[in-house]
């Protein structure tokens, strides 16, 4: 019996679903072929979104999406350009436009970076003006379409995320940010706006929209890597404990409460929940991923090696295989290798802005200096990541062109300034061009930060330099009573600390506390013998002084006998008047001198 084209049509649609949800992409891309050319019963319509497209149009969205999932971009929105204007289903016209944006993207990806042999010269003045990357003025058309349809068309969360992603591109981030609160406000469980809004935001000035968004586990996963990335670390854990404590084993809030232990330093406690994490889902790639991080950082070689087996194992060609095989190379040295897994990274995912970073990483412990510039300038063509400006600022280091590295350190900074690596480089460099006023300061709000024991040293050492003997004294006290608590020490800068509050308390005077220090110098012992030496001399010659000055006092008429009562305690000597002096009492040092 001949079947009639509606039935045909209801029949291919079921089956092409049926392919669709198991995963067999390439059968119903083929199927779907067939959908244009035969009726089609409106019985099908399963949602009410459905109903929303106009007579056709499901029948073509069913075949867009099969495209979307073999990747073929450009004949989603070549397919027919007057569904632009015809469509009145936003969920349509997303799709739509998306594809034209990963397209543009996808292919200037691929067009950049085909063979990586555009970006090894040997000199930075040899590369290619034509191979920098450029904004692409793709995502301007996208833009303008997207206001012409806004003034007919009242735009839904997802269109308002899409929005985003455009403006991202253009370098408009508060405009980009707003437009993703907008999204997750109308929809709070749209996660693909909370992730980006994750990485974008860099400043306070949003929590409070933010906080206004209905609650749901999607936003309290994202505020804690918000605050955690804002360094309102109590904050995250607030939230844990008050909304995430029974998810506690859900994937993604185990990864964010990892992060942020990450983050204060306390690594065995991030690895202990990521252990865990892993024996409930071994084969998850983002767990793995963090994992080796936290192993790349402490140099667990053996660990890092047991994961690379992991993740080979469960998702051999996946990007983020490639990176952590990468990090494994590069930990035991073997850069060249480690730059061969990073560069197949990109040409999985060229999207993908991680392994960029990475590669440029590795371009610097080659020392190809342009090779790096050009990574890094193409991760922050992907996104203003703090990561890539600080790779470019040490790479313009190398090259001794430091008034560029100071310029990408400051951007990097404003992308992300409570990291404080960022301000560690740019004292560094003050110091290196002898701007020691203002690696002063640096130092100062990094102390102010972390609490660092070792700025501390280098702020002292600073204030020796510019011959502020008072104040480096102070610092220099400071920085002994900091290091009382701590258990591994630097010994030699402990050392040369006491060695110069020794000469400041000669210089003062106070030869008990210069005596008390002297003696804790485990270095250069030959200054500390001189040292000695003047405070005996020092001594001497006060103790002659005191002498001197008892017989010359008058002896009244009769009492020939009466010297026998004078006390040497009865002059005061300057020994005395410093017996009850700290070593640690210089108090000219203020806490908010460089605030």
């Amino acid at each position: 019996m001949k079947e009639n084209a509606c039935e045909m049509g209801s029949k291919i649609m079921m089956i092409y679903d049926q392919l669709f949800n198991r995963g067999l992409i390439r059968g119903s891309e083929s199927l779907s072929n067939l959908l244009n050319d035969v009726d089609f019963n409106d019985q099908y319509y399963i949602c009410d979104w459905h109903k929303s497209f106009k007579k056709g149009e499901f029948v073509k969205f069913k075949m867009i999406q099969s495209y979307i999932f073999t990747k073929e971009y450009a004949r989603v929105f070549k397919f027919d350009k007057t569904l632009y204007a015809l469509s009145s289903s936003n969920f349509f016209y997303f799709t739509l436009i998306y594809c034209e944006y990963l397209h543009i993207l996808m292919n200037d990806c691929f067009s950049k970076s085909p063979s990586f042999d555009s970006f090894e010269p040997k000199v930075l003045g040899e590369v290619n003006v034509d191979i920098i990357p450029r904004l692409n003025h793709g995502f301007y058309y996208l833009h303008q379409n997207l206001n012409l349809r806004k003034k007919n068309v009242e735009f839904d969360a997802y269109i308002y995320y899409l929005l985003g992603l455009i403006l991202n591109k253009l370098k408009r981030n508060d405009e980009a940010i707003k437009n993703f609160i907008l999204a997750v406000q109308m929809e709070p469980y749209l996660q693909s706006a909370w992730h980006e809004l994750e990485e974008n935001i860099t400043n306070d000035k949003y929590l409070q929209c933010l906080n206004a968004v209905q609650d749901c586990v999607p936003k309290w996963v994202s505020m804690i890597k918000i605050y955690t990335n804002l360094n309102l670390i109590d904050k995250s854990f607030e939230i844990f404990d008050n909304y995430l404590e029974k998810f506690k084993k859900n994937v993604n809030v185990a990864l964010a409460l990892s992060n942020t232990y990450a983050a204060i330093m306390q690594n065995q406690q991030s690895k202990d929940i990521l252990v865990e994490t892993i024996e409930r889902f071994p084969y998850c790639i983002d767990v793995l991923d963090s994992y080796s991080n936290l192993l790349f950082i402490s140099g667990d070689f053996h660990g890092l090696l047991e994961c690379c087996k992991s993740v080979v194992h469960s998702n051999r060609y996946s990007q983020k295989t490639c990176c952590i095989l990468g990090n494994y190379y590069s930990l035991i040295g073997h850069h060249k290798t480690a730059i061969v897994y990073f560069r197949r990274a990109i040409r999985i995912c060229p999207t993908y802005i991680r392994p960029w970073i990475l590669l440029g990483h590795e371009y610097l412990e080659e020392r190809n200096v342009p090779g790096s510039v050009f990574v890094y300038r193409r991760a922050l063509e992907l996104c203003d990541d703090h990561r890539a400006y600080y790779g470019l600022g040490q790479a313009y280091e190398i090259a001794k062109m430091y008034s560029y590295a100071l310029m990408y350190y400051q951007l990097g900074l404003e992308t992300k300034p409570n990291d404080f690596r960022f301000i560690q480089a740019m004292a560094d460099l003050y110091t290196e061009l002898n701007k020691i006023e203002c690696a002063k300061k640096c130092y100062w709000k990094i102390y102010l930060m972390n609490n660092d024991s070792d700025t501390l040293f280098k702020l002292a050492k600073l204030f020796q330099v510019s011959d502020e003997r008072l104040q480096a004294a102070s610092v220099f006290s400071k920085y002994l009573m900091e290091v009382n608590d701590i258990l591994e020490k630097d010994e030699d800068k402990i050392s040369e600390a006491y060695l110069y509050l020794a000469k400041h308390y000669l210089i003062e005077n106070r030869l008990d506390d210069a005596y008390e220090a002297a003696h804790k110098v485990s270095i250069d012992q030959e200054q500390v013998h001189r040292i000695l030496k003047d405070i005996a001399s020092k001594k001497n010659a006060l103790n002659k002084t005191n002498v001197t000055a008892i017989t010359q006092v008058k002896l009244p008429i009769n009492q020939k006998d009466s010297l026998c009562d004078v006390k040497v305690a009865d002059v005061t000597t300057l020994e005395e008047a410093d017996s009850d002096s700290s070593l640690m009492d210089v108090s000219i040092f203020s806490e908010n001198s460089y605030d």
